[in-house]
């Protein structure tokens, strides 16, 4: 029903001779359900389509709470449907620290190189990195010390994507779990993006795409 509501205000919109009317053109809206508190549209991927969505966007974490089984056999239903991933949220855990005295990079490794190659086996085209709780800076811990920590980060999950040629991009997504007095660079989204662009991976930039998010 919501679908069809925008749909019609749209045409409504875009009707010659309606006063404030905007000028047709070739844009089609396109919908689609995305991971939310416990709902997982992965569960429900087979009836999307006749609710009338277009595509869906899962979350990464709880793509990886699957053991291979599992994730095989809902690849197995995702890739023969109509309805298909296009894009990810929630990329990395509150529990696996991006920033901070408790960053463990062998597991940060290891887990970035099963989440991307799962993402790029759906699908995936964009995975929003917002993960508040990931990177939020603890209090007491120095601010430039957290902006190198998430630059690496970024160059790790950078050369995964480079070396295995995957055609992901990364979303910033906008943060408002950091605490006070957390710079610009690691709060603002815009700010973050336009930051991270600067971070070389592999020879070249990291591709990012924007995305206003929380995820």
């Amino acid at each position: 029903m919501g679908r069809q509501a925008a749909a019609q205000s749209v045409d409504r919109a875009a009707s010659p001779g309606r006063a404030g009317s905007i000028a047709p053109c070739s844009l089609r809206l396109r919908f689609g359900v995305a991971q939310f508190d416990h709902y997982d549209p992965l569960a429900d991927i087979g009836k999307l389509e006749m609710w009338g969505f277009d595509y869906c966007e899962p979350a990464v974490a709880k793509v990886m709470g699957l053991s291979e089984g599992e994730f095989q056999m809902i690849l197995k239903k995702t890739l023969a449907g109509r309805i298909h991933v296009e894009a990810m949220n929630s990329f990395i855990p509150a529990d696996l620290k991006v920033v901070g005295s408790q960053v463990d990079r062998p597991r940060l490794r290891d887990y970035l190189k099963k989440a991307l190659a799962r993402a790029e086996a759906l699908g995936a085209k964009v995975i929003v990195f917002g993960s508040g709780d990931a990177r939020t800076v603890p209090g007491g811990f120095s601010k430039r010390r957290a902006w190198v920590q998430l630059q690496e980060f970024l160059r790790m999950a950078g050369d995964e994507m480079s070396r295995n040629q995957y055609g992901i991009r990364l979303a910033a997504g906008r943060s408002p779990a950091l605490s006070p007095g957390t710079p610009p660079s690691l709060r603002s989204s815009p700010t973050f993006a336009r930051s991270a662009r600067k971070v070389m991976v592999a020879g070249r930039q990291l591709r990012w795409a924007r995305r206003a998010s929380s995820a």
